[in-house]
């Protein structure tokens, strides 16, 4: 009977590996990894988000709202494909990934308005497979290796994919034939991977309802009304609504109208919270939940406006000039798709050693020295403020790689260290809703922090000159010119950003003191 009990407890998905051989846990786990790469190509965009600019005009408000939908569909889809990865299980939601991503991917070359289409099935793709990734190490001493190794995949994939541009399509005017490249292979091999993913829920819905709960304690109190009762109380069920609807339409009825109002909201309250998932009332009532989302979106809008505009720096600072390097090297606009296309890549590559060396690293401190996972957060926080700080002092590519360096590394390690916080939290089960709900924060500091960014470049720099000799003619001989953005414009984003990265740092911080006192 006890092990029998344990089975029942246990992810369907576990006890199919136990009936497997061991190499099946391989190949599932190499699956899992090789749909990261599909799905981690969103980075991407500022390799050829300036082709808006130069060949349709946009300007860089407008090609920042693209990025920001894709943004926004990206992460606002999390807590959806998590719960569907749990309940209905990971295959059918690579299989609607491997359409949706190959239609998204060519309209973005033909149409922007469906781009976010692109964020939706990257997003359903990592949501199943970090889902199937908690559920196999759920016990496992090296859960927080075995997560960080497909979340570093994803961060990797638009090095691979920038260094597959630079070599193929580095002739192309446009970004028309990469981005078909792009959907076709990320389409067919997510549509391949779909096959081999395990079919069915991660969870036993037979013997797990949680969303049920509410409508069987009804149930429960309903069937404890006495028959009499229950005689006495139907008529007036049934003629409420009528009662109701005849007095709205009497003198004199406010109060009646006022109760039907209040009736009516409370009943759809009521289905609504029943019809949710519980993680979703849960993440509503829990502070951990808000204050780690909102540690989560100051975060992370700093460093995604840095990864969607490096391109436009890249740009500005080819301008400026002719930057000078510490070797014998210069650099002209003539080298603006190569060095932009090398910023994107090498961002990409220290979020990927970013993702796995703190997934190693929070194993090893939580295991021998028993550190909170959100302390390592707060080293995260103090690189992008590190790196947030160093774009006001960019005066060579070199600094500009350096900037790349350390938001790669910072955000690598915050999509890394916080799904291993939240499951740290909140277990496996309610993992896929909650983590969810909190990754929609990076789309809403994105959103800010991009938009901020357009408006800022759009308006441009005012320069301010005169050639007096005395005080009496200063207003007379004083003009203002408008010039396009250069590198002194990031002044007032970069304050911006910083003061987010204050309140992220502050939230976090508020996390690790929390879990101190809890443990004491």
């Amino acid at each position: 009977m006890k092990s029998t009990r344990i089975n029942l407890n246990k992810s369907p998905l576990l006890l199919h590996l136990e009936n497997e051989k061991s190499n099946y846990k391989i190949l599932l786990f190499s699956v899992v990894c090789f749909g990261m790469l599909c799905g981690g190509t969103i980075p991407l965009f500022a390799s050829y988000g300036t082709a808006f600019i130069e060949l349709l005009g946009f300007t860089n408000y407008q090609t920042n709202s693209i990025v920001s939908m894709c943004d926004y569909a990206y992460h606002i889809v999390a807590p959806f494909f998590g719960y569907l990865a749990i309940k209905i299980g990971p295959k059918s939601c690579i299989k609607f990934a491997a359409i949706s991503i190959f239609i998204g991917s060519q309209a973005v070359g033909l149409a922007t308005v469906l781009f976010s289409i692109v964020g939706v099935s990257s997003k359903a793709i990592y949501m199943s497979g970090i889902s199937t990734t908690a559920v196999m190490f759920e016990n496992s001493s090296i859960k927080g290796l075995s997560l960080s190794i497909p979340i570093s995949i994803i961060g990797l994939a638009p090095y691979l994919f920038a260094k597959i541009k630079t070599i193929f399509f580095a002739a192309d005017h446009t970004p028309f034939r990469f981005l078909i490249f792009l959907a076709t292979f990320n389409g067919f091999s997510s549509l391949l991977i779909s096959a081999l993913f395990y079919d069915g829920a991660l969870e036993d819905t037979s013997n797990y309802i949680p969303s049920m709960k509410s409508k069987k304690e009804v149930d429960a109190d309903n069937q404890t009304v006495s028959p009499g009762a229950k005689s006495n109380s139907s008529p007036q069920v049934i003629k409420a609504p009528r009662s109701e609807f005849e007095g709205l339409l009497k003198p004199k009825s406010a109060d009646l109208f006022k109760s039907y109002l209040v009736n009516s909201f409370s009943r759809a309250k009521n289905r609504i919270s029943m019809s949710l998932p519980p993680q979703v009332s849960m993440f509503f009532k829990s502070p951990f939940c808000w204050v780690l989302f909102l540690a989560i979106l100051c975060f992370s809008g700093p460093g995604i406006m840095f990864i969607n505009n490096c391109g436009t720096l890249t740009k500005a600072l080819l301008n400026d000039q002719a930057p000078r390097e510490s070797s014998t090297k210069t650099y002209t606009m003539k080298d603006f798709e190569p060095v932009k296309n090398e910023i994107v890549a090498n961002q990409a590559l220290f979020s990927f050693f970013g993702r796995i060396s703190s997934g190693l690293i929070s194993d090893i401190v939580a295991n021998y020295f028993k550190i909170p996972l959100v302390a390592l957060l707060l080293g995260s926080v103090s690189l992008m403020y590190s790196a947030q700080s160093k774009i006001l002092r960019i005066e060579s590519i070199s600094d500009l790689k350096l900037v790349s360096s350390l938001v790669g590394l910072s955000m690598g390690s915050l999509f890394s260290l916080a799904p291993s916080y939240a499951s740290e939290l909140w277990g496996t089960k309610n993992f896929g809703v909650i983590y969810g709900i909190v990754s929609i924060g990076p789309s809403i500091g994105a959103h800010i922090c991009n938009s901020l960014f357009g408006s800022v470049w759009d308006s441009g720099l005012t320069l301010t000159s005169n050639k007096v000799s005395s005080v009496a003619d200063l207003t007379s001989s004083e003009t203002t010119t408008k010039v396009k953005c250069d590198l002194r414009c990031t002044t007032s984003i970069v304050d911006f950003n910083l003061q987010l990265l204050s309140i992220s740092f502050v939230c976090f911080t508020a996390l690790l003191i929390s879990t101190l006192m809890k443990k004491r």
